[in-house]
């Protein structure tokens, strides 16, 4: 199936977020500009959950885009946001761009990608947007450092229970059953907190080091 031929978007759950105080929800919406870190394109969308908006593309979200140069911009209404994401697509219209093979088939909005040469000025205008109160448009890295770094108590709960999961399965693996948990999730989840340099498990290094041990568990195949 083609990207084009997905019907419904689907935005991949924050596996923690259940386990945070807000559930990871936020009210507010957002506009934002994604860079691809190849430099060739970018995405332009909206979304209420800009991480688990950025996450739906790819899992590893923080290799394949320049959250550098990514930018959000804070909005009080979805009404808002549709416009000024309708506003900006009909600016670059002109220079749309294939959606990258690395964006997850589910994500949908493949065809709000447009050339990197085009950033520039689509940047100008959500900084346009917000003259008025600066303090509206942030960087993405700024903004999912921050969540992150917000969730990081649920987080390591999450983390903590997975890789229990994993060394049972892994126990299970070695009798002869069929593994049922990869190792990916928490993996990917763990490269990501450190990439934006967040500590974890402060004062608890024996945890640290299981929960880091068991996102190395690997079976041909699966991870």
């Amino acid at each position: 199936m083609s990207k084009k031929a997905s019907q419904h978007l689907v935005q991949r759950p924050i596996p923690f977020a259940t386990y945070a105080s807000d559930g990871g929800e936020n009210d507010t919406w957002y506009v934002y500009l994604l860079s691809s870190q190849d430099c060739t394109a970018f995405k332009a969308g909206f979304s209420c959950n800009p991480l688990q908006r950025i996450h739906s593309f790819n899992r590893r979200y923080y290799e394949r885009f320049n959250l550098n140069q990514s930018l959000l911009l804070r909005v009080d209404t979805e009404r808002q946001a549709r416009v000024i994401e309708s506003e900006i697509k009909m600016l670059l219209a002109a220079s749309r761009f294939a959606c990258p093979e690395w964006v997850s088939i589910d994500a949908g909005g493949d065809t709000e990608w447009f050339s990197a040469v085009e950033f520039s000025d689509a940047a100008a205008q959500l900084r346009l947007l917000a003259m008025d109160d600066p303090q509206r448009i942030s960087t993405v890295d700024d903004y999912i450092r921050d969540q992150l770094q917000r969730m990081s108590g649920a987080f390591e709960f999450w983390a903590s229970d997975y890789a229990l999961r994993l060394q049972n399965d892994m126990e299970s693996a070695s009798l002869g059953y069929q593994r049922t948990v990869t190792t990916e999730p928490l993996r990917d989840w763990l490269d990501a907190y450190r990439f934006f340099v967040i500590p974890l498990f402060n004062g608890d290094a024996e945890m640290l080091s299981f929960v880091t041990a068991s996102a190395k568990f690997s079976v041909p195949g699966r991870d």
